[in-house]
Parts: C-alpha cells; sequence; structure tokens
C-alpha cells in the first residue's frame, strides 16, 4: 500500500488556541520530501515516520497532490488493475477537500475523484488502437454502519454479498452509464447533495458518514480480449474527540458510529501486518467489509492521510501516522483482470507446441552425443550411484585446472557440431569425468525443465479443451444465425416481392393522385382569383361601413346635441309649471282656508237661526192653542222660515 501524507494550514480554531500562524509545532520537522520526524512529547518517545511521499507545504497545490498520489493509480486502470484511493485522518484534516476539492469546475481547487475522471475520459480520448470502453459509476455513503444509495435515496440499509468468482459487491446499488466528463459530475453533485453533513466546533461542514464513488471500466481489444478494472474513491469520515468537536444529541451518536467503523480499519490493519496471519475481522464494519479487497486482496492500494500541523491537534496527527505507518507495511496480490480471447488461447498453445518440440530436439541432439562419448550404455553408466565414484569425480572437479568456462562450451559444442564434440575411451579420465558429471547435472536440469513443459503443456491442453468448447459453443451459434438466415432470407424474399407488387400499386395510384393534384391545383388557381375578387370587394365593404360608421357617428352626435337642447327647454317649462302649481296650491289653499272660515260662520249662523226659529215656533205654538189667530199671523212666520231655510243651503253650495 502507497501512503501518501499531506499536512493542511492552520486554521480559525488553532489559531485561537495560541502558537505561531504561520508555522508548524516544532514537535514535527521534515528531514525531507519522504521523512517526518517527532520529538518525544507528553511521554511520547521520539519516533520516524517514512512514507512515499509527505506534503508538508500547506500552500501545496491539488495538482500537485494529483501528480504524485493519484495519477499512477489512473495509469494502473487503464492497463487493467483495481485501484483504490481513501483519505484518513480526523475531523477537518482536509480529507473532503484533497478527494473532492473546493468545485468541480474549478480546474485548479478540484480534488482527486474529478481529476480522475479527466484523466480517465483523456486516456480514451487519445487511444488510437480502436479499443471499446464502458463506464459505469455508483455512490454510496457508509452512515451509521448503514449503506444507502447516494444516486438512489429510496434504497437504504443495502447488504454486502461476497463470492470467490465476483468477489466484493453490493446488493442492489445501481449502476449509471456514462459517455462523458460531465456526465460524471453530474452524478457526483447529485451524490454529494444527498450526503449526511453538520457542522461542529471542529469543522463547520463536517461529513457524518463514509463515502465511496465506484468507477468500473472495461475495455474490449479488437482480437475480442477483454480487461476490467474497478476503481474506488473513498473520504471517510473523520475521527473525533467529543470534548474539541462540542457533539451533542444526534451528532454525538454520528460520531459514535464513525470511531466504531475506523477502530474495526484499524483492527484490519493490525491483524494484515501480524507476521502470521490468522482471522482478519473485515465483517465487524460495513466499511472494511467493502474495502475487503483494497486491504489486502486484488487491488493496488493508496491511502491518504491528512493532518493537523498544529499542538492543539498533535495526539490526533500522531494517531494518524502511526495508523499510516501500519498500513504501509501490507502487501496486496494484485493481477490484471483479463480475459484473453480465443485467438490468444489458440496462439499460446501454438507456441507451447512449438516450444516442446524445439525442447525434444535438443534432448534427442544431446542423447546422440552422450551415446557417442560413453556408449549405447550410457544411461546406466550415468546414474552414478556409486558414493566412492561420486567422490572421485568432485575430487577431479576441484583439482582440476580446467575452466568450468571450456566445459560450458564444450556442452553448448556438443549442442552443434558432431566432429569437434568427440571424447573416446583413450581420452583423459578426469575429462571424461568432468564431461559425465556436466552431462549428468545437464540431464537432471532438462529432466526438470522437460517436467516443468509437461506441466505447461498439460495446462494448455486444458485450456485448449477450453478454446476448443468454445469454438464449439461459437460455432452453434453461428450455424444457429446461419439457419436464422436462411430462414429469414426466404421471408424476407417472399416479403420483398410482396413490396414491389404493393409498390407498383402504389405508383398507379400516386400517377392518379398526380393528376388529381393537378386539378386541385387548377381549382386552387380559380378560387384564388375568386379570393383576391372577394379581398377587393371586402376591402370596398369596409372602406363603406367605415364611411357609414362615420356618418352614423355624426348623426348620433347631432341626436344627443338636439336630445340636450330639448332637455335644456322641457326642464325650463318645468321650472316655470312647477312654480305655478305652487303659487295655484298657495292661493287654493288660502281659499280652501276662507271656505272653511265662511263655513263655520255659516253653521254658526245657521244654528242660531235654528235655534231661534224653534223658540218663535214653541211660541207661536202656544198662541195658537190658546187663542185662534187670523191667518195672516199664520203666514208670517212660515214666510221667514222658508226664507231662512233656503238661503242657508244656497249660501253652504256656493
Amino acid at each position: 500500500i502507497r501512503v501518501i501524507c499531506r499536512f493542511r494550514p492552520i486554521n480559525k480554531r488553532e489559531i485561537e488556541e495560541g502558537s505561531d500562524p504561520n508555522g508548524a509545532t516544532e514537535f514535527l520537522t521534515f528531514p525531507d520530501e519522504y521523512t517526518i520526524d517527532l520529538k518525544s512529547w507528553n511521554g511520547r518517545s521520539a519516533q520516524n515516520f517514512v512514507f512515499d511521499q509527505v506534503f508538508a507545504d500547506p500552500n501545496t497545490t491539488q495538482e500537485s497532490i494529483y501528480d504524485l498520489a493519484a495519477r499512477e493509480s489512473i495509469e494502473d486502470i487503464t492497463k487493467g488493475y483495481n485501484a483504490t484511493i481513501f483519505a484518513y485522518g480526523q475531523t477537518g484534516a482536509g480529507k473532503s477537500f484533497t478527494m473532492f476539492g473546493a468545485g468541480l469546475n474549478d480546474t485548479k481547487l478540484r480534488g482527486i475523484i474529478p481529476r480522475a475522471c479527466s484523466h480517465i475520459f483523456n486516456h480514451i480520448a487519445n487511444d488510437n488502437q480502436g479499443t471499446e470502453y464502458t463506464i459505469k459509476c455508483s455512490f454510496l455513503e457508509i452512515y451509521k454502519e448503514i449503506i444507502r444509495d447516494l444516486l438512489n435515496p429510496s434504497a437504504n440499509n443495502l447488504k454486502v454479498r461476497e463470492s470467490p468468482s465476483k468477489g466484493v459487491w453490493v446488493e442492489g446499488l445501481s449502476e449509471q452509464y456514462v459517455s462523458c466528463e460531465q456526465d460524471v459530475f453530474n452524478l457526483l453533485m447529485q451524490g454529494e447533495k444527498a450526503r449526511a453533513v453538520s457542522s461542529t466546533s471542529m469543522n463547520a461542514t463536517s461529513s457524518r458518514s463514509h463515502s465511496l464513488f465506484i468507477l468500473t471500466l472495461h475495455q474490449k481489444s479488437k482480437d475480442g480480449s477483454t480487461k476490467e478494472a474497478k476503481l474506488n474513491l473513498a473520504d471517510l469520515a473523520g475521527s473525533e474527540k467529543v470534548g474539541k468537536t462540542g457533539a451533542t444529541g444526534e451528532t454525538l451518536e454520528e460520531a459514535k458510529k464513525i470511531n466504531q467503523s475506523l477502530s474495526a480499519l484499524g483492527n484490519c490493519i493490525n491483524a494484515l501486518t501480524k507476521s502470521k496471519r490468522g482471522h482478519i475481522p473485515y465483517r465487524d464494519s460495513r466499511l472494511t467489509h467493502v474495502l475487503r479487497e483494497s486491504l489486502g486482496g486484488n487491488c493496488k492500494t493508496t491511502l491518504l492521510i491528512a493532518c493537523s500541523p498544529h499542538i492543539f491537534n498533535l495526539e490526533e496527527t500522531i494517531s494518524t501516522l502511526l495508523f499510516g505507518k501500519r498500513a504501509k507495511t501490507i502487501k496486496n496480490n494484485v493481477r490484471v483482470n483479463k480475459q484473453r480471447s480465443v485467438e490468444e488461447l489458440l496462439q499460446i498453445i501454438e507456441n507451447f507446441k512449438n516450444e516442446v518440440l524445439a525442447n525434444k530436439r535438443y534432448i534427442k541432439q544431446l542423447e546422440i552425443e552422450l551415446e557417442k562419448l560413453v556408449g549405447p550404455d550410457w544411461k546406466n553408466q550415468l546414474k552414478l550411484t556409486d558414493p566412492n565414484l561420486i567422490a572421485a569425480a568432485a575430487s577431479a572437479i576441484s583439482t582440476t585446472k580446467t575452466d568450468t568456462t571450456s566445459i560450458g562450451n564444450s556442452m553448448s559444442e556438443f549442442k552443434g557440431d558432431d566432429d569437434d564434440s568427440k571424447l573416446n575411451e583413450e581420452s583423459d579420465p578426469i575429462a571424461i569425468a568432468e564431461a559425465r558429471v556436466a552431462a549428468q547435472l545437464d540431464r537432471e536440469a532438462l529432466v526438470i525443465q522437460i517436467d516443468e513443459l509437461k506441466e505447461e503443456l498439460t495446462n494448455a491442453q486444458s485450456e485448449t479443451r477450453l478454446a476448443i468448447s468454445r469454438l464449439k459453443e461459437i460455432e452453434n451459434i453461428r450455424s444457429e444465425k446461419d439457419n436464422l438466415y436462411q430462414s429469414n432470407t426466404a421471408k424476407y424474399e417472399f416479403q420483398i416481392s410482396q413490396s414491389l407488387i404493393e409498390l407498383e400499386l402504389l405508383k398507379n395510384e400516386n400517377q392518379s393522385i398526380k393528376q388529381s393534384i393537378e386539378t386541385s391545383n387548377i381549382k386552387i388557381t380559380n378560387l384564388q382569383q375568386e379570393l383576391d375578387q372577394a379581398a377587393i370587394l371586402n376591402q370596398q365593404s369596409i372602406l363603406r361601413e367605415r364611411e357609414l360608421n362615420s356618418a352614423r357617428q355624426e348623426i348620433e352626435k347631432l341626436n344627443a346635441l338636439l336630445m340636450s337642447q330639448k332637455l335644456t327647454d322641457i326642464n325650463n317649462d318645468n321650472r316655470t309649471n312647477t312654480n305655478n302649481i305652487n303659487s295655484d296650491e298657495i292661493a287654493n289653499s288660502a281659499i280652501i282656508s276662507k271656505l272653511e272660515n265662511l263655513t263655520t260662520v255659516v253653521n254658526e249662523l245657521a244654528a242660531s237661526e235654528k235655534q231661534s226659529l224653534l223658540t218663535r215656533s214653541t211660541s207661536a205654538n202656544l198662541q195658537l192653542s190658546s187663542t185662534s189667530s187670523t191667518t195672516s199671523t199664520t203666514k208670517i212666520p212660515s214666510s221667514t222660515t222658508t226664507t231662512s231655510t233656503t238661503k242657508t243651503p244656497s249660501t253652504t253650495t256656493s
């Protein structure tokens, strides 16, 4: 595992705690760009930390971080290796800034994840080998030991699955295919909106969950071979001290789960660094289970540890450095995730066959040379089972002044020219013994080599059988396709013939339609002319209508003037009549009051007169009854009564 260390600038909280705002703590020194020296502090002895790269300068650019920490991993992805980059450190140490940056569209401040995506698409754009690329992405978070899909928030509490063939994967996690850099950025922004974030005393935007962005790159070459590599980019939540962060309530519960998962990660790394590996507790946490291949598996892993240079956080910084030091000792078993094509397998088998044939010819030539040197019974003589003979041969080899290189040259000559390589019984015995020992050693080496070749041949034969079975499957598929093609060809030919007949009918219909269209065009031309004339007439009628409207308006104005004049006259007459009526009413009221007064007077006079008449009549009747009166005396009252009676009604009537 590669380990990269980065120190961030001193923040506002650390400045408030004291110390030089422009410098690091005096307990940390950096002899070179790979080493950190820690002086003895708080009962701790002095220590030395060596990593693959140390960025002690707080002003280190994002581009420099990417070039030294991540570029190599992205190049490995394009070659077919799995790779993982994850950031570890205390809360507020700059992990999210390193992985995501300040903005996806800010070319200077964007982090490792957007730069890695740009790097991959630039590689694809510059590839001229005709390779077919397929990229799919997933984005998840581990919040309080629950896996959530950030691209599909409805998918909650997902399960981690594992198999020998497929490895480790998250069941139900959505995968989105992308075709350009902007598609990846859109997925990142979508996932970041759904991620759990809150504010603490140590970090205003503290991540409350571990996030993992997974990019799978599939490559298919022209020869049919395929490579598939997986890139894991993890931004881990930071370890917290509750006394510093001031977490309470739900934030406190989140901090407990974060520290628990990071402790499980540390336990896994401790178990992996032991000389005698026992049980590795991957399943103690969702985080370690998901990152199992990255810790001791088939993956090239880069650990980026983020630290603070201030003495206020020195305890957490030392803990982070110790974590990185332990992780540096882990060895992963990586391999290219490549599946060879049938053509490649057949070529490998052919190469093995040619190599075996060449070795057989070489062995045959050696046997001929040995038979010339020792005789037909050379196999029994070269067994060298007698201990005395073996000791004598060894003594002869040690005391001879013949250079061992000359023996090698002579053995190489045995493989070539027959005339120069002959040794007979009359030669020097020491040379014969040396030749026998060298031949025996060469023979044993050849036997070992032959065994290895046989094993390779056996493997090649098994691969050949597999390739033949695959070829048979391909042949069956081809035959099925041919049969389907033939059946479809007959059907298509019949359909084509029917289509030709229909086409001929359509041509005839088209001709008649053309004629109808021409007739319609003539009618349309005539109608257009009529429409033009109608438009002219309509224009004239509009002008006349306008004139009539203006005349109507003038008439209405005149009528309005006349009506206003008439109303004025009528109002004047009404006023005069009203005055006359009022005066008449007043006169009539006076007359009526006078008449009422006269009536009252007349009635009073009539009543008094009537009373006097009654008195007079009573006195007259009394006189008549006593004495007889003359006729003349009787007439006078009656005449008077008549006259009075007559006047009273006449007066009342008038």
